[in-house]
């Protein structure tokens, strides 16, 4: 994983080029935020179904013995 400071450095230096080129909010810093708000997204959900299943597994024993 790249550092967040890094990414942060990153993220000012491709702003200060979208506001060089005339954007205000817009360009390829905009492309940046949502590409990752999408991947902490992704993130956010894969660890909710990884709990879940976890879950799961922890009940699935005490159907089997109900069901029997």
């Amino acid at each position: 994983p790249i550092p967040e400071e890094k990414i942060v450095e990153l993220m000012r230096h491709i702003q200060d080029a979208d506001r060089k080129a005339g954007f205000t909010i817009g360009g390829v810093m905009k492309y940046v935020i949502d590409y990752t708000m999408e991947m902490r997204r992704k993130s956010r959900q894969k660890r909710k179904t990884q709990r879940i299943g976890v879950s799961a597994q922890r009940f699935d024993p005490k159907i089997k013995q109900q069901i029997n």
